[in-house]
């Protein structure tokens, strides 16, 4: 493409979406698949012609979505859509949209070319055509990252054992530490949500994080209380991680901002680490069992030694050798056990809930209704807080929860899945338009029922509550 000023043209979110950028003062126009304009990217935002194929050809991955009748036909119905100098989009010409091309069925193994692709912009009274290429990037092979999870895991149970719990949890709570962090951002930066819908990504690093640390204060003082705490924690960053981005390591496209080997590098050292710390704890946990049945003495707590560069420890521990006329404190039996036996549940009870969450929120494919809800909740209380509830929930997830009920319900019923569609652009072209007077009906909310009831599905109680 011939440089335009101010004009950036980039594929994000691992090749799926195309965006757009226009910060220059002339407005661009984006054709659609036969020619007609489709977008309008300007200073003043964007505008998407409603009487264009595109709009609803790009809600789905393959290009099946149903186009009402009469859509193309007579001149451009323009709606605002955006009032920022950006857009993204799912452009079927920049993706490839067959089965398996025969050359990568021969060499599956080797990075080629597959496809080459033309998006046509105007300029002004110049047409001007942005160039892409579609490549087959064969997947990694995963084996040294799994050797290097099993080498830090086998590090960290090696610390453990040898009694070096602080070590080992120190260790744990630098790398889940940095590599949780480093997921987080580069999927942050990654997507295309607003910040409100992005936050859930840090809610694992930081009670992670936070309770690794807690592990490692007391790691001194209590070590197999700290060992249990922090394996708790190291559990669940293994578990989550590897459920969300274990496919990180076989996958070729990744959907993170990070470089692949970092990205790679993290989920493994997060996984390892975890493994590691829940390893050396169901060790600690077992040994005792182990020892009881073969008749030995139960392990205890290794006992802090002094800080002889403390003068009161010091003195406390010399006087404390000595002779004593006081009777010693007392010593309250089975406080050790009962503590160690809540710890344990406690951690267990951290496990489950990070997985049973992480299953919960599923992924794009997600049955889970809870963004429907949250859009219905918005309706709902538009009249009240002019539309900011809806601005968030169209910004976050629960705006992709929307499309996934329309492909669903496309399958059974194009006619009620584009009703879904259009009550959505509806209503977004009224929250976008600083012009346009909020008005968000029912519209949506009956559309959603009509899809729940089409898939033989319960709709959210909240898509029956009106608008007040």
């Amino acid at each position: 493409m011939p440089r335009i000023n101010g004009v950036t043209v980039r594929t994000v979110e691992a090749g799926s979406q195309l965006e757009v950028t226009n910060t220059g003062d002339d407005e661009i126009v984006v054709f659609d698949y036969d020619g007609r304009p489709y977008l309008r990217i300007g200073p003043d935002g964007v505008l998407e012609n409603q009487n264009s194929p595109a709009v609803y050809l790009n809600q789905s991955s393959d290009a099946s979505a149903l186009v009402p009748d009469g859509i193309g036909d007579g001149p451009p119905d323009w709606l605002r859509v955006s009032g920022e100098p950006s857009y993204r989009w799912h452009d079927h010409r920049a993706h490839w949209m067959g089965g398996d091309p025969p050359l990568v069925t021969a060499r599956p193994d080797q990075r080629q070319t597959v496809a080459e692709w033309t998006v046509p912009l105007g300029v002004g009274e110049r047409r001007v055509e942005v160039e892409g290429i579609t490549e087959w990037v064969p997947a990694p092979f995963p084996l040294p990252w799994v050797a290097l999870a099993a080498l830090l895991a086998a590090g960290i149970v090696a610390l453990a054992l040898r009694r070096r719990i602080a070590t080992a949890i120190a260790v744990a709570t630098i790398g889940i530490g940095a590599s949780s962090a480093a997921i987080a951002v580069g999927s942050w930066q990654a997507t295309a949500e607003a910040a409100i819908g992005k936050l859930p990504m840090l809610a694992l690093p930081v009670l992670v994080l936070s309770l690794l640390l807690g592990g490692l204060s007391l790691a001194r003082s209590r070590p197999n209380d700290a060992l249990i705490l922090a394996a708790g924690a190291g559990a669940t960053a293994a578990l989550i991680t590897a459920l969300a981005s274990g496919d990180w390591l076989t996958r070729s496209q990744l959907p993170t901002q990070l470089a692949p080997a970092i990205a790679r590098l993290s989920v493994a050292v997060t996984v390892g680490a975890g493994a590691g710390l829940a390893i050396a704890a169901t060790w600690l946990i077992a040994r005792p069992i182990l020892m009881h049945r073969t008749g030995g003495p139960p392990p205890a707590d290794p006992i802090p030694e002094p800080d002889v560069d403390d003068p009161i420890t010091a003195a406390k521990a010399d006087a404390g050798s000595g002779p004593s006329d006081q009777d010693p404190a007392p010593v309250v039996v089975g406080a050790s056990r009962m503590r160690r036996t809540l710890l344990i549940g406690f951690a267990s009870v951290m496990v489950g809930v990070g997985v049973t969450a992480e299953l919960a929120i599923g992924g794009p494919d997600s049955d889970d209704q809870s963004g429907i809800a949250t859009i219905c909740r918005a309706v709902a209380s538009a009249p009240n807080d002019g539309g900011d509830a809806l601005r968030d929930a169209f910004g976050g997830p629960a705006h992709d929860d929307l499309h996934d009920l329309a492909a669903r319900t496309e399958t059974a019923d194009r006619a009620v899945a584009g009703e879904l569609l259009r009550a959505k652009q509806r209503i977004e072209a009224s929250l976008t338009d600083p012009d346009a007077k909020l008005d968000v009906g029912t519209a949506l909310p009956d559309a959603i029922r009509g899809a729940s009831a089409t898939l033989n599905i319960a709709a959210p109680e909240e898509c029956t509550l009106e608008p007040s």
